[in-house]
């Protein structure tokens, strides 16, 4: 329960105006209420009855035909309606009772699972009238909060006063009584909810419209005013609420702007309009709209001009009825004959002579034709005109040239009336063709024949593919890599005829790796690297014996060349059979130099070669035993 703490299980009821505990823990005010005729200011006419409150003391007549209906509700948090009773439904059996003067209905508490910290509130509801439909619980009459304490020698710590206390488990019977006049308010023995005129009596229920406004209610609150000022308000009608509103006599008197008015069937109408003023929009109630009509105006400009009166031309802006009369063509006579509110306009000018000897004067001055007289001839030049007034302009004038080599260009000495400008053409990149074709006015000048190979010894003689210009001639040249050598091209780096320079041959049982002679017999191991350095090549055989720089000779096998400063070779072979079987090979960087070279290792059986690898070591070796161990090493089985 919110106030006493541990207490749960017994249900008190509490009235707002006075909610205190004679003994135990105090309570709040506010937890609790109850609202009805006694309490609170309620619905007067509508109580609650013992056990749940004191008996109160009601003069009205009780009514016991009204289809209440009972709800219990949590509030609060996780609250809503846990029970809802009538007349013919409930919660298991109970449904609500009636007895000789209160309505009763019995709330098992042992059928539901209450909360000791929550509070109940318990509402009566009777029936309304929504405008569409009854609604059973449009109306709550009064309500009455519950509290949930413990146990039986708690309830001596309750005010019998205030409060009505229940064991848990046990029934609360939640009694009250209903007077007429809550629900009759007009007292015609109709209740409010189905009665048609609520607050004034008629039994007969009568509802000539149907509308279910009854006609006792129908003209309530209705004023009755006049449609307009040619109708009186009338009466109210109490079988439908609305007013008669008469149409005053045709011929009465009514009141429209700018005019004399009177009424005919009912509306006001315009007898006359006001002098100038007009109804041109012939409509009934804005009287006469048109200032203006019957004004003089005039019509036309000029000759055409005519006079008339301001007239309605419809609903639209009224217009003058004078027609204008017709133009005419115009003449040099001082007026308008055409109309157009210009006198002596559109004549045409007067000329004489021709080319630049031409002269014009106006038409017309002041209703006057004048003289005209021509200029005299000039020299003839480039202008678009006929200086010398032969009836030609710009004619005898000579064409111009400008430009060198291909860019000359020609152009007129005259066009249009001006002289034209001689644009050069524009130079393009100079070919081998006999023209100046970027135009400095030299010929084919960035062509070398001697050494073009593909204008070589004259324009657009090309070289083949494999032939280079030289003194003007074709000659045989080598591709990339490979070096001329008597008439032929080798490869310096790998050319066993040719190894390191043209005509270096290798000797018989050796190679040519990297432009060095090296051991090849039956099986070689060759390094390169690709940054100068010291990098070593260690071979250990299926002997078990390494041969590297410390031990040149091992099982047959023999380091026949060890560089230290360039990249390579380094190789190590076996003149005659090797042994068959794993062989570890390590290239292991000596200096810092070479820690990070790409190396390249190449291995070469009876002539064939049969394994290459590359690799970056990452590091400085030293010297290191080379065998399985090794990191980077390369294994072979031969």
């Amino acid at each position: 329960m919110r106030t006493l703490g541990k207490w749960t299980g017994v249900l008190a009821l509490c009235a707002l105006a006075s909610c205190a505990d004679t003994g135990g823990a105090p309570r709040n005010a506010g937890q609790s209420a109850i609202s009805d005729a006694v309490h609170n200011g309620g619905t007067a006419g509508f109580a609650f009855l013992s056990p749940m409150v004191s008996n109160p003391h009601l003069k009205g007549e009780f009514e016991g035909r009204v289809p209440v209906t009972v709800r219990v509700e949590r509030l609060g948090a996780g609250g809503g309606v846990i029970a809802t009773y009538t007349r013919t439904t409930g919660e298991g059996p109970e449904i609500v009772r009636v007895g000789a003067d209160h309505y009763i209905v019995n709330w098992q508490t042992r059928d539901f699972n209450l909360d000791p910290t929550a509070t109940y509130r318990v509402s009566v509801y009777v029936p309304t009238w929504t405008g569409t439909a009854i609604d059973p619980v449009g109306r709550r009459l009064g309500f009455a909060d519950v509290d949930v304490v413990s146990s039986g020698s708690q309830l001596r710590n309750i005010d019998t006063n205030e409060y009505v206390a229940l064991l848990d488990g046990r029934t609360l019977p939640i009694k009250f009584r209903l007077e007429t006049g809550v629900v009759d308010a007009d007292g015609d023995d109709v209740f409010d909810y189905a009665d048609n005129c609520p607050t004034i009596g008629n039994a007969d229920q009568l509802d000539t419209d149907g509308d279910r406004i009854g006609d006792a209610c129908e003209c309530l609150g209705v004023t009755c005013t006049a449609l307009n000022q040619c109708h009186d308000a009338g009466t109210c009608d109490s079988r439908t609420g609305a007013c008669s509103n008469p149409a005053r006599a045709d011929g009465s008197t009514c009141s429209l702007p700018n005019s004399t008015s009177a009424c005919t069937s009912g509306d006001c109408g315009v007898v006359a309009c006001n002098e100038l003023y007009g109804d041109c929009d012939g409509a009934a109630d804005n009287g006469c709209e048109t200032p203006g009509i019957g004004a003089a105006c005039n019509n036309g400009v000029g000759s055409c001009q005519r006079s008339g009166r301001i007239v309605c031309a419809g609903a639209s802006q009224p217009v003058c009825d004078a027609v204008p009369g017709a133009p005419s063509t115009e003449t040099c006579d001082g007026a308008d004959n055409d109309c157009n509110g210009v006198n002596d306009n559109d004549i045409p000018a007067i000329s004489c002579g021709v080319g630049e000897c031409t002269r014009s004067v106006a038409g017309c001055v002041e209703g006057v034709v004048p003289m005209c007289t021509a200029g005299a001839p000039s020299v003839e030049v480039c202008n678009s005109r006929d200086d010398d007034c032969d009836g030609v302009s710009d004619e005898g004038i000579p064409n111009q040239v400008c430009g060198v080599g291909a860019c000359r260009r020609f152009a007129q000495g005259c066009l249009s009336g001006s002289v034209p400008m001689c644009v050069a053409g524009s130079p393009t990149a100079e070919l081998c063709n006999g023209i100046d074709d970027d135009c400095d006015g030299s010929v084919d000048e960035n062509f070398i024949l001697s050494t073009n190979n593909s204008h070589c010894g004259a324009c657009n003689r090309a070289c083949a593919l494999g032939m280079t210009c030289i003194a003007g001639n074709c000659a045989a040249v080598c591709p990339t890599g490979q070096t001329m050598c008597s008439g032929v091209c080798r490869n310096l780096q790998t050319d066993n005829a040719s190894c390191g320079g043209c005509g270096t041959s290798c000797p018989a049982g050796h190679a040519c790796a990297a432009g060095v002679c090296v051991g090849q017999g039956t099986l070689r191991f060759t390094l390169t690297w690709s940054v100068n350095g010291d990098m070593d090549l260690h071979v250990t055989p299926p002997c078990g014996t390494e041969i590297y720089y410390g031990r040149s000779a091992a099982c047959g096998g023999v380091l026949d060349r060890d560089d230290t400063t360039a990249r390579g070779p380094e190789n190590i072979y076996w003149n005659a059979a090797y042994t068959p079987g794993r062989y570890y090979v390590c290239p292991e960087s000596y200096t810092t130099a070479v820690a990070n070279a790409t190396w390249t290792l190449v291995v070469v059986r009876n002539g064939i070669e049969v394994a290459r690898r590359t690799g970056v070591r990452g590091g400085t070796d030293g010297n290191i035993a080379c065998g399985s161990g090794f990191p980077g090493v390369v294994t072979l089985d031969l």
